[in-house]
């Protein structure tokens, strides 16, 4: 009786952003004889505005298998979920009829520059 054996596949995964956990770079991913293999790449959250990223994953050619002319690749975007946060300085005051105040506004979260 034959049997099938996982077939070790190399996918490339590429981020735009600093958000992939350690999962970009190269990677093998073990295909059961069942077809079907599932591999996540973990993202990390910060307290910074950004641009939203994307994560792409490409199966590189190799030994017994070659990636699907158009279906070799696929694509998620990372949604950024920060917003940059102000701060008021102080926070209350107490001020006499006809005078006036200031108030300090600040970031309390660093925005990156927007496409």
């Amino acid at each position: 009786m034959l049997t099938r054996e996982d077939l070790p596949v190399t996918v490339q995964v590429v981020d735009s952003g600093d958000f992939a956990s350690g999962g970009a770079g190269l990677r093998t991913v073990s295909i059961p004889p069942s077809g079907t293999a599932v591999f996540t790449v973990p993202t990390t959250d910060d307290h910074t505005d950004e641009p939203n990223g994307r994560i792409t994953a490409t199966v590189n050619a190799g030994t017994g298998y070659s990636p699907h002319n158009t279906d070799g690749s696929a694509s998620v975007t990372v949604n950024d979920n920060d917003v940059p946060g102000l701060r008021f300085s102080p926070s209350s005051l107490t001020v006499a009829r006809g005078g006036s105040s200031s108030y300090t506004i600040r970031l309390s979260t660093r925005p990156s520059p927007l496409p």
